[in-house]
């Protein structure tokens, strides 16, 4: 048996169509040159803070790993003498990409080379370049060396032989919202270029909110 044409119109649907969900605003605690750990307490509730904790480098990584809620995700950058053997939950950023909430964070491990056959966990700018350019653009980026040739940072006490022109070269043409790296003796540096806020990272920082724009 057919059913009768209701006489009503049916309502115009709307095409559904699926939103990605905006990544919600990110916070980090963020650590440098500290080993071993002076502020325990300090640092302990930090980690508790933030949704995501970070080593980039010269940190002892089997003290900060004690500190760190249960089920804290965690990532790190190597500084030139930091073990490549790391402690769990910490993961190794070098030439890769993590995605965390929606954010796509990539990183660099390592110091610039100073000269041929020097041990530890340096990059030549060669190598740095060649990984930086197979990196996708990214949200945030960290590195341990600084980028090479800003005057801020030059004024802070960072030497351009101390940094990597290929860190600039990504940041011009890959424009992440953020990047981060370990300043080796000024708190919290800071530059705009282009799109990027760098930040040089002394010791210690917790960052407010960080939002996708």
């Amino acid at each position: 048996m057919t059913l009768p044409a209701s006489p009503y119109p049916h309502p115009q649907q709307p095409q559904q169509r699926f939103v990605p969900a905006q990544p919600r605003p990110l916070v980090m605690a963020l650590f440098s040159h500290l080993d071993p750990l002076p502020d325990r307490d300090e640092y302990a509730q930090a980690c508790a803070q933030a949704d995501l904790v970070v080593s980039l480098g010269g940190v002892d990584l089997a003290q900060l790993a004690q500190l760190l809620p249960q089920g804290k995700p965690a990532l790190c950058v190597l500084g030139p003498r930091d073990p490549r053997d790391v402690p769990a939950p910490f993961r190794v950023l070098h030439g890769n990409g993590f995605s965390f909430r929606g954010w796509r964070i990539a990183g660099l491990s390592g110091a610039l080379l100073p000269s041929q056959g020097a041990q530890g966990n340096y990059v030549s700018e060669l190598d740095a370049s060649t990984l930086l350019e197979a990196l996708p653009p990214c949200d945030i980026l960290l590195t341990h060396a600084p980028p090479s040739g800003i005057d801020a940072f030059e004024r802070s006490g960072i030497h351009h032989s101390m940094g990597l022109v290929s860190i600039v070269e990504y940041l011009e043409i890959k424009r992440p919202l953020y990047h981060f790296f370990a300043h080796p003796y000024i708190e919290d540096a800071e530059e705009y270029s282009d799109d990027t806020l760098s930040v040089g990272v002394y010791e210690h920082l917790l960052t407010p909110p960080l939002e996708l724009v």
